[in-house]
């Protein structure tokens, strides 16, 4: 077992994982290490705990004993712009153009008087199994994004280089990613939906 110290810059002090309170985490293995180096700030004080509860962190996301605590707050407040906060581009296009022609479809199977008496709709209906599944999708990001780090350099600091650049949040980009698939998704909704919409 390897054991690594984890930079400042990458970690934030959490007093279960620290030998003493001045002294950076103790990473217990590559894995965990360069997951704290791709999610940031974020990993000892949440998402380490949520992924790993007391288990050994690991890159084979089969295996990985995760936390039965799933549901992420951030997520249900910000849907698809959580997950582009946290630099999973694809996954927040998906979700919202899966959920826009859902509605679409609803639109059609339903017709006019019945689609608008529903009470609820995919949006909604998305917006709240999202945070059950947030945490699971992001372990998975991340876990492929080490992979693709390690598969560029098996040297640590090299992988910590191109994860540090990839890995974290980003507001600007989220927000900006999160203005064009709206407005995307928007397009495809109204070129798809019916003429009484």
């Amino acid at each position: 077992m390897t054991i690594e110290r984890t930079p400042s810059s990458v970690t934030s002090n959490n007093t279960s994982l620290n030998t003493n309170m001045n002294e950076n985490p103790i990473r217990i293995n590559r894995a965990d290490y360069l997951l704290a180096t791709f999610v940031g700030n974020k990993y000892d004080s949440y998402y380490r705990k949520k992924w790993f509860n007391k288990n050994e962190p690991s890159l084979n996301f089969t295996n990985t004993q995760l936390s039965l605590k799933g549901f992420n707050l951030a997520s249900l407040i910000f849907e698809w712009v959580w997950l582009s906060y946290r630099k999973m581009y694809l996954y927040s296009a998906v979700y919202l153009f899966f959920v826009s022609i859902l509605d679409v479809i609803l639109m059609h199977t339903l017709g006019m008087e019945s689609f608008n008496e529903l009470i609820v709709s995919p949006y909604l209906v998305g917006g709240l199994l999202l945070p059950f599944v947030s945490n699971y999708l992001y372990l998975y990001f991340s876990i492929q994004q080490v992979k693709k780090a390690l598969a560029q350099s098996t040297d640590s600091e090299t992988a910590k280089i191109i994860l540090e650049e990839k890995g974290g949040t980003s507001l600007g980009k989220a927000i900006g990613f999160s203005v064009i698939i709206i407005l995307l998704s928007a397009l495809v909704r109204q070129l798809l939906s019916p003429s009484w919409y």
